[in-house]
């Protein structure tokens, strides 16, 4: 059986903090500080929850992630691993079975 080596694609393929960026501005009319705002806690306590929920639904809109571009370099470097003989790719993230069907490893 290979390594099995599982990747978060958000942050790690594609730049989710732009994404983030955005959709505060779309929710809210305000450009986030990124020096004093970096995590989802810091984003909910400057714009409550109504708002942290729209944005979070925005970031993470299943809708969306054919539109984000990944980070350069991270295709080739994801296609050469998952070429590599001794390494299995997988991806995860958001928990929708729907977009991204468990893998039946076995």
């Amino acid at each position: 059986m290979k390594p099995l080596l599982c990747l978060d694609v958000d942050s790690t393929v594609w730049n989710t903090g732009t994404w983030v960026c955005e959709a505060v501005l779309e929710v809210t009319g305000k450009t986030v500080d990124t020096d004093r705002i970096t995590t989802w806690t810091h984003i909910l306590d400057t714009y409550g929850e109504e708002a942290t929920t729209a944005i979070f639904d925005r970031v993470f809109d299943p809708a969306r992630i054919p539109d984000r571009e990944p980070y350069p370099g991270a295709s080739e470097v994801l296609c050469a691993l998952q070429e590599s003989p001794g390494i299995e790719l997988h991806f995860v993230t958001h928990n929708d079975p729907e977009i991204m069907p468990p893998s039946n490893r076995g």
